[in-house]
């Protein structure tokens, strides 16, 4: 980092935090931070902005062209079957919903890119059901009112983090 800072002739005191570097200004530990950032959401929900990136980067895992154990061949099967978990719901969301049985068909049409929801009937209301769902496409605005306006309602949008298919 003062390499970076000294090239762009800034003249900084460089402390080192861990951990939730984003409260360091609202502490007044700092007047700036750097920090890796996948989203920028935590840097959005303590009010700081992105100035300028210091560098891009990605993640990779290598492997061996040997043959391995098969004690650690195992463990390697799992951990990329962990990794594809992960970046298979990407962008995936977890819907719920209630709706009346008859608009079943119409729902399900809604939800972008799912496989067939998990229907799963409400106690107490004969015509109506919950609706679950794990939708591989981006939920917006606009198909969750379109859902509401097909019947849905008490409709809830979680993101998905992991997943084993």
């Amino acid at each position: 980092m003062s390499e970076y800072l000294r090239k762009l002739d800034v003249r900084a005191d460089i402390v080192t935090l861990s951990g939730a570097v984003e409260i360091a200004p609202r502490l007044g530990r700092a007047d700036l931070i750097c920090d890796l950032v996948s989203t920028g959401s935590t840097l959005q929900a303590n009010h700081l902005r992105e100035v300028a990136t210091v560098l891009e980067s990605h993640a990779v895992l290598i492997r061996t062209p040997l043959t391995l154990a098969i004690s650690k061949d195992e463990w390697v099967q799992r951990l990329l079957m962990r990794i594809d978990g992960v970046q298979q719901v990407r962008e995936s969301k977890y819907i719920m919903l209630h709706a009346p049985r008859a608009a079943l068909a119409d729902i399900r049409r809604l939800l972008p890119g799912s496989e067939s929801p998990t229907i799963i009937p409400l106690e107490g209301f004969p015509d109506r059901v919950a609706v679950h769902a794990v939708c591989r496409e981006n939920v917006f605005w606009e198909t969750l009112e379109s859902l509401k306006k097909a019947g849905a309602s008490a409709v809830l949008v979680l993101p998905v983090e992991k997943m084993l298919a």
